[in-house]
């Protein structure tokens, strides 16, 4: 009778188990970034990490390598049920993102205040959401980048220095920039980057310059110009696919959310760490630093004077949006809005995560939100 018991107790236990066992949810994701790049680490491994800690262990998140999924392929990759979540570079889709191609227009220096900014944009933003559910993806959070700057081969100091340069550009924005100070822009995806300058196609690229240890740029550059063009964030850091968010609880969809922000925040400050470590790797393999002439610096400032009208303009015209004026200074507003408020904690991902929670998205209904 004994032995009965105890046997009874123990399938007990392990029907409970296996049933909580049955019920937890892994996540595949991609950051389609290599592994030293701040994309991948922090901001995915801490996504990973938070995950499992603020859903209490019922929903994990383990990782697809860049061999497998690159960014190239990350949208495929998502509709195709490949992957659940993914760092979605919209600006490689601009036909199918325009809302989010005409946030890439406006910019500041801050990567955290754009993060914040673009993160309650978005959720207000219908017209956007609707972008990523024609694919079947909810939108859910974003990192900001700090400005890129110049990594070259030659040395640029002044406007005459950029003239003829071949400069890899990422995005529109990028490639306008580089036109107006008399470079050649050359549309090269961020995988293909190292190879493009090491083989002389490109003589150098608008990055960030955590891009020198990150991406190993490094290697193939000898200068890097602490001169840049603002920040933009018309990302999809953590993109998940709407079949998945609706297998999730109100607490799982929070769980994620959360872990999406802390992971986000992380970028920013890594990135300003790595910008420095890059530099200082740069110098002992021979390379130098160097600091703008005032010339090419009043160049700058007069190129982004005309920012607003430009994005206004380019709304209109590229990418066919007839109320692109309204949406711009809303987006101008926000960035605004949010500049006082981050700016004193910009280096502090764990406090931006959280005050973006608070102001932001923990005003949604979780039971509602996606799957509606």
């Amino acid at each position: 009778m004994l032995l009965r018991r105890l046997c009874g107790v123990a399938l007990a236990g392990w029907m409970i188990a296996a049933a909580g066992s049955a019920s937890a949810i892994e996540l595949r994701v991609a950051s389609g970034a290599p592994p030293a790049f701040p994309v991948n680490d922090p901001v995915y491994t801490t996504f990973i990490k938070k995950v499992a800690e603020e859903s209490n262990g019922s929903v994990t998140a383990s990782q697809i390598g860049v061999e497998v999924v690159n960014v190239s392929a990350m949208l495929s990759a998502l509709e195709n049920g490949t992957i659940d979540m993914g760092n979605l570079l919209t600006i490689i889709f601009p036909a199918e993102f325009p809302n989010m191609m005409l946030l890439g227009e406006v910019g500041d220096v801050s990567g955290s205040v754009m993060m914040a900014a673009t993160n309650e944009y978005m959720l207000t933003c219908d017209d956007c959401q609707k972008e990523f559910a024609d694919k079947g993806l909810l939108y859910l959070a974003a990192l900001g980048s700090n400005g890129p700057q110049l990594l070259t081969k030659r040395p640029v100091r002044t406007l005459a220095d950029l003239k003829g340069m071949r400069l890899r550009s990422f995005s529109p924005a990028t490639t306008a920039w580089i036109q107006a100070m008399g470079g050649i822009p050359l549309s090269i995806p961020f995988n293909e980057e190292f190879q493009a300058i090491q083989t002389g196609v490109a003589d150098g690229t608008l990055n960030t310059a955590a891009g020198l240890t990150g991406n190993r740029l490094a290697e193939v550059v000898k200068y890097y110009t602490r001169f840049g063009i603002y920040s933009a964030a018309n990302l999809a850091t953590f993109p998940i696919r709407i079949e998945t968010w609706k297998k999730l609880s109100p607490d799982e969809r929070r769980a994620v959310v959360r872990a999406s922000l802390y992971g986000a925040a992380t970028f920013a400050p890594r990135a300003n760490e790595q910008a420095k470590e890059g530099a200082e790797l740069l110098k002992s393999k021979g390379g130098e630093v160097l600091d703008p002439s005032q010339e090419l610096i009043d160049a700058g400032k007069a190129y982004n004077a005309g920012m607003v009208d430009r994005a206004i303009e380019k709304g209109k015209s590229a990418y066919g949006l007839p109320n692109a004026e309204a949406k711009v200074k809303r987006y101008v507003a926000l960035i605004e809005k949010w500049k006082p408020l981050v700016t004193p904690i910009e280096n502090d991902s764990k406090a931006v995560a959280e005050m973006i929670w608070d102001r932001v998205w923990s005003k949604v209904d979780f039971d509602k939100f996606g799957v509606e």
